[in-house]
């Protein structure tokens, strides 16, 4: 019986990528003829070869690490402004599972729980306080700033305690948030994502320096902790490299501002929302419902990238060694073959089936397993972050007065237009 044609797009495909942002993967699928999530589909992005896999079976087999490597998967452009050089995310096999244990070893069921505490008391207190011009976005920037960098012992001159504290603070946070805004952009949000970057490079690299000094000297923290880290060859990570570390506990933090609008959007969205989660407490099992809908249905990024480090067979499409081997984001998150009404807002869908939020078809922040592949290892931080400017926004009274409300999904990141202003009544 003759093989069937692979599916295929003609031409590369990053023009489109930069112009379409997060519905690029349906587009591109569109294109091919082939709508099915887990058919994969050829195609040229970056001037490579390229294959597009997303559902289980693509999820499965880009975890696959006798398959997939990180080296080299992430053009430099992108991965030197939003990850740093020589980051965990390019490294593989043992060299990033002894990286990885670096974050795990930090990010803990307390340090979540820590977390929440933290980015709860900061939500009321801004509420208490809120402009008139106000908005979420500003709001979760600072707030998940401080409370990240609170937590992770980040002074301003790295271990000092000084007056100019949480305005140094909330410089950091704006510099870490334009890293992410202009990540996936061209033009001018790009420039200033990569000024953004050094400035934190420099300043994470300080911080480093300082602690250095002082080890032993003071109770740990994770900074010092980040400082004194020894990788596989037993020495101590170069101090720019241990820099970049930190950031990619900072700088993720305080990027779940993105879902943080998107829950205010749902609880605009969705007015019951409000009263059913007034009174949660952290461990409320809706609470987390609400925060996983969200982040399945406002993906942060179309796709993720690795390599394949050998030859192998997907479906009808023959993968060859160095072939750039992408993860659908978005159609794996809302596939029809996964999700019931995969386009509605539904919470409820997480409480029916609790395993749902570590299966193989829910990937916002990558999938496999956290402990020892490449899912995000600050997972917890996320969902904690949400969980509690769900909680505050529920439990406090305000009104949404007219403004532009859209999402423009081409962005990469994407986000309700002027950040959801609130008037917020005391």
């Amino acid at each position: 019986m003759p093989r069937s044609s692979p599916a295929r797009v003609a031409h590369d495909q990053t023009v489109r990528l930069l112009r379409n942002g997060c519905p690029f993967t349906a587009t591109v699928r569109a294109g091919s003829g082939v709508i099915a999530v887990d058919q994969p589909v050829a195609l040229r992005l970056v001037g490579r070869r390229a294959v597009l896999i997303g559902g289980p079976a693509g999820v499965r087999t880009f975890y696959d690490e006798t398959l997939i490597r990180r080296r080299g998967a992430t053009p430099a452009f992108l991965q030197n402004t939003l990850f740093g050089r020589n980051a965990v995310h390019g490294l593989d096999d043992e060299t990033h599972r002894s990286r990885k244990r670096l974050f795990l070893d930090l990010i803990t069921d307390d340090a979540a729980a820590d977390m929440h505490r933290r980015a709860l008391q900061g939500w009321r207190a801004e509420l208490a306080a809120w402009p008139d011009r106000g908005t979420v976005w500003d709001a979760a920037v600072r707030i998940f700033g401080t409370a990240v960098q609170g937590w992770a012992g980040v002074g301003p001159g790295g271990m000092s305690e000084i007056p100019d504290l949480q305005a140094t603070r909330d410089r950091r946070s704006r510099d870490l948030a334009t890293i992410v805004d202009g990540f996936g952009s061209v033009g001018v949000g790009a420039l200033r994502a990569r000024a953004a970057r050094r400035r934190a490079d420099r300043w994470a690299t300080a911080a480093v320096l300082a602690a250095r000094s002082h080890l032993g000297a003071q109770p740990p923290t994770p900074l010092t902790h980040i400082a004194g880290f020894r990788d596989t060859d037993g020495h101590l990570l170069p101090e720019r490299t241990a820099g970049v570390e930190l950031l990619n506990i900072l700088r993720p933090t305080v990027a779940v501002a993105w879902f943080a609008v998107f829950g205010a959007l749902a609880l605009i969205r969705h007015p019951d929302l409000r009263d059913r989660l007034s009174g949660s407490d952290e461990s409320s099992d809706m609470l987390r419902a609400v925060a996983n809908e969200i982040r399945r249905t406002t993906p942060f990024v179309p796709l993720l990238a690795g390599k394949a480090r050998k030859g192998f067979r997907l479906g009808d499409v023959q993968v060859r060694t160095g072939t750039r081997v992408l993860l659908d984001v978005p159609g794996t998150n809302m596939d029809p073959g996964r999700w019931s009404s995969p386009e509605s807002f539904r919470p409820e869908r997480f409480l029916q089936d609790p395993g749902a939020a570590t299966s193989d078809h829910f990937v916002p922040q990558g999938g496999g397993d956290r402990y020892t592949g490449h899912r995000c290892p600050g997972e917890p931080f996320a969902v904690e972050l949400v969980t509690a400017t769900l909680r505050a926004l529920s439990e406090s009274s305000w009104t949404v007065p007219h403004q532009d409300l859209t999402v423009d999904a081409r962005r990469i990141p994407t986000r309700p237009a002027g950040g959801i202003r609130l008037l917020v009544q005391s």
